[in-house]
């Protein structure tokens, strides 16, 4: 079992579900459990083949039971943490923001410092509260010292100072492609990088890699407003691989789908020389996802050139289907 490429961190709910899935399908071979965890790894695993991973992983003989705190100890060392303690700790650590986090830190130091009964603290929060003035400072409360922080750096509110930085966090993180970082931030603060964008006047250059982080992570609908908004669908190209390419491979076959119905160009190459059906091609041998083989199937159907696939690929599953649509040596 392999982590998928995650759109950010899972929850502590998704773990503690996938613990107790891997728990059931490794005992019992429950097959909604199997389910749920091929549909999470994006993967055809097997029981079988699930038992033989995890015993390995923990050097387990191939006759003893699997705990449930042991299933715990698996998905956390497959995510990258030494014990479930740290991983459920990283998660519910709140990922830092570079533009919010000092202004957030700020609203805390104010409120601190006005329930102490520091004056100036006291007379900032009269300045832009003076319903507070005759109020104990105890009732001050954090939404006070945000408001005064935004009003202070000529915001009309939090919320909407809360957006202008989050903002900035997020150009920040798609033009350094960090888009597991993207995702934390957005999940953790509730918001939406398509309503943050739209809300900041629909800037050209992030709204173009945002169309290449839709693609990869596979957001059909974020992808088709997008696109329904005049971004251009290769745009991303300049950086070696496009929205296209990211989407095939990823195996996100909606998406795939989307892009064809939308006529993008099935020949243009990534840095490495391949077109979209080249790039499902090795993608399908060397990362594998459920629907790999729709996808190429489904780029063949479009028009691709199947000599792209570079056939023989040295996998028969994929040159099978290749021969069925006409590959020849």
């Amino acid at each position: 079992m392999d982590a998928k490429e995650s759109p950010g961190r899972p929850s502590v709910a998704q773990c503690e579900q996938l613990a107790t899935d891997l728990f059931n399908c490794y005992q019992s071979g429950d097959s909604d459990a199997l389910q749920r965890i091929n549909d999470y790894t994006q993967q055809r695993g097997t029981q079988e083949r699930l038992r033989a991973i995890v015993q390995r992983k923990l050097n387990k003989p191939s006759d003893a039971d699997l705990s449930l705190a042991e299933a715990q100890l698996f998905i956390a060392q497959v995510h990258g943490f030494e014990n479930w303690q740290a991983l459920t700790k990283n998660i519910k650590t709140p990922p830092k923001s570079i533009n919010l986090y000092p202004y957030a830190t700020q609203a805390e130091e104010l409120l601190k410092h006005a329930r102490g009964g520091r004056p100036e603290a006291l007379d900032r929060l009269r300045q832009h509260r003076p319903e507070q003035q005759s109020l104990p400072p105890d009732s001050i409360q954090l939404d006070d010292a945000q408001f005064v922080i935004a009003r202070e750096n000529g915001f009309p509110s939090w919320a909407k100072f809360k957006d202008q930085l989050l903002l900035g966090d997020a150009i920040h993180a798609l033009d350094a492609g960090n888009y597991s970082y993207l995702e934390d931030l957005l999940n953790w603060h509730g918001a939406s990088l398509i309503e943050l964008l739209i809300r900041a006047g629909e800037p050209k250059t992030p709204m173009e890699q945002a169309l290449t982080w839709a693609c990869m992570l596979g957001r059909t609908t974020d992808a088709a407003f997008l696109l329904d908004q005049g971004v251009a669908p290769l745009a991303g190209n300049d950086t070696g691989l496009n929205g296209f390419h990211y989407a095939v491979s990823g195996g996100h076959l909606d998406i795939v789908k989307l892009l064809i119905e939308r006529k993008v160009p099935l020949e243009v190459r990534n840095m490495y020389g391949g077109t979209v059906l080249g790039q499902a091609a090795w993608s399908a041998i060397n990362e594998p996802k459920v629907d790999h083989t729709a996808i190429i199937e489904a780029l063949l159907a479009a028009g691709a050139k199947i000599e792209e696939a570079d056939y023989p690929t040295g996998n028969e599953r994929i040159d099978e289907l290749l021969r069925r649509h006409g590959a020849k040596t």
